[in-house]
C-alpha cells in the first residue's frame, strides 16, 4: 500500500515567488512512490484556501489571519483531510503548528519535524518567552527532528531541544540543463540568488560594496535575482550604479540559466543553515564567494571554488577587497568541478530521498494516554 505523507510547511515555490522554499518542494521529489499531500500555510492573509499553485502534488494553499483567530482557522482546515495518513510532517513549523500536532496526536499518527529556518540563530533569542516556550515544547513534542547542518543541529540543542536530531543535508537535484559556459567578453560576471530581498541575506551591504567596486571595476557586472519588500527603493537607490541589474522571482529554468552565466555567486547572508544556491553554483562550475555563515562553512570548507571571506556580513570594506580578488581569479577548472560533483552524489535525489524515506519510517507516534 502507498504510504500517504502530510506535508505543513510555511514556505513552498509559488508563482509570485519560485524560489521560496524550493528545498521543501525538492525533497517532495526525491521521494518517489509516497502519496504527498501538501498544505501550504501563508500566514496574516484574508481567510479562504485555495488549491496548490505549483507542482504535481495533491495540496492547499491555507491562507490564514495571525493570532488566535488563525488557529482556530487551521484546526478548522484539518476537517477536510478525509484520506489517511502515515505520517505527519512540519516543515519550518511556528508555535501556530500545534492544531496538526494536536489532530495527528489524536490518531496515532508519528510527527517529524523538517528545519530548515536560520531564524533559530538570528530571531529566536528575541522573540518573546511565550513563543520560545510554545515552539521549544512543540519540537519536543515531536517524533523526530531532521535538519540540514549540524550547525542548525548544534543551535537547536542549545534553545533547549532534546527530541533526536538528524543530519541530512538538502536534496541537491543534477541540473536539468547544461548550458554552454563561456568566457565574458569583458570583466567579470557576479550573481547573487535570494528569495527576497532584504537585510536576511545581507544584499544591501553587498549593493554599498558593489557602488564601490564598480568605480574601479567598470566591465564588471552584478546580478541580483530576486523579490522583496525594499525591491523598488533599491532600484531607486542603486539602480544607476554600473554593471548591476535586477532580476525578479523568476522560473526555475532561468535560474539553471544564470548559474552559467555567472562567474561568482556572491553569498553574503550573516546566517545560512545549509547554502543551497551556493551548492548548486559549484555543482554547475560557478565559483562562490561567501561569508562564514555556519551551513555553507560545514560543508564548504575544503572544496575548490569557493572562497570564505574574512570579515563579517557587514564589513563593507572587507566585501570591496574580496570582489576584487574574485574579478582576477580564473573560473573553477574541469577537475574541481568534478571534485565538486563528487561531493555532493550522497546529496542527489536517489541517495537523499532514501536516507529521508527511512527517517520517517524510523518515526513512531507518541503513545496515547489510556
Amino acid at each position: 500500500m502507498t504510504p500517504s505523507w502530510l506535508h505543513w510547511t510555511t514556505a513552498f515555490p509559488h508563482a509570485d515567488d519560485p524560489q521560496n522554499g524550493l528545498f521543501v518542494a525538492h525533497g517532495l521529489e526525491a521521494v518517489p512512490g509516497v502519496d504527498h499531500c501538501v498544505w501550504h500555510i501563508k500566514a496574516n492573509q484574508t481567510p479562504g484556501n485555495a488549491p496548490l499553485p505549483t507542482g504535481p502534488w495533491k495540496g492547499v494553499c491555507i491562507n490564514s489571519p495571525g493570532g488566535w483567530r488563525g488557529l482556530r482557522w487551521k484546526a478548522h482546515s484539518l476537517h477536510a483531510v478525509r484520506f489517511p495518513v502515515d505520517a505527519v510532517l512540519l516543515h519550518l513549523p511556528n508555535p501556530d503548528a500545534w492544531p496538526v500536532w494536536v489532530w495527528a496526536k489524536m490518531r496515532g499518527i508519528p510527527v517529524g519535524i523538517v528545519e530548515h529556518r536560520s531564524a533559530w540563530l538570528r530571531d529566536f533569542p528575541n522573540k518573546s518567552g511565550a513563543y520560545k516556550w510554545f515552539l521549544r515544547a512543540l519540537f519536543n513534542a515531536s517524533n523526530g527532528v531532521t535538519v540540514p547542518s549540524e550547525f542548525l543541529g548544534d543551535a537547536l540543542r542549545k534553545a533547549g531541544v532534546k527530541t533526536p536530531i538528524t543530519v541530512l543535508g538538502n536534496p541537491l537535484p543534477a541540473p536539468t540543463n547544461v548550458y554552454p559556459r563561456t568566457a565574458a567578453a569583458r570583466g567579470h560576471r557576479f550573481g547573487h540568488l535570494g528569495d527576497s530581498l532584504g537585510a536576511v541575506k545581507g544584499q544591501e551591504f553587498l549593493l554599498n560594496a558593489w557602488s564601490l567596486h564598480a568605480a574601479t571595476h567598470p566591465n564588471d557586472t552584478l546580478q541580483l535575482l530576486g523579490n522583496g519588500p525594499e525591491r523598488a527603493q533599491w532600484e531607486q537607490r542603486w539602480g544607476h550604479l554600473p554593471g548591476l541589474t535586477f532580476g525578479d522571482g523568476v522560473p526555475r529554468e532561468d535560474v539553471e540559466r544564470a548559474f552559467y552565466g555567472w562567474d561568482t555567486l556572491v553569498v553574503n547572508s550573516p546566517v545560512e543553515t545549509f547554502g543551497l544556491a551556493a551548492a548548486e553554483a559549484l555543482d554547475r562550475g560557478c565559483a562562490v564567494l561567501s561569508t562564514q555563515n555556519g551551513g555553507v562553512t560545514s560543508w564548504g570548507a575544503h572544496l575548490p571554488g569557493i572562497r570564505f571571506r574574512m570579515g563579517a556580513w557587514n564589513d563593507v570594506p572587507d566585501l570591496v577587497e574580496a570582489l576584487a580578488l574574485c574579478a582576477q581569479q580564473a573560473p573553477p577548472s574541469a577537475q574541481d568541478r568534478e571534485t565538486c560533483r563528487t561531493f555532493f552524489e550522497p546529496l542527489r535525489p536517489k541517495s537523499w530521498g532514501a536516507d529521508f524515506r527511512d527517517w520517517v519510517r524510523r518515526l513512531k507516534p507518541t503513545p496515547q494516554p489510556r
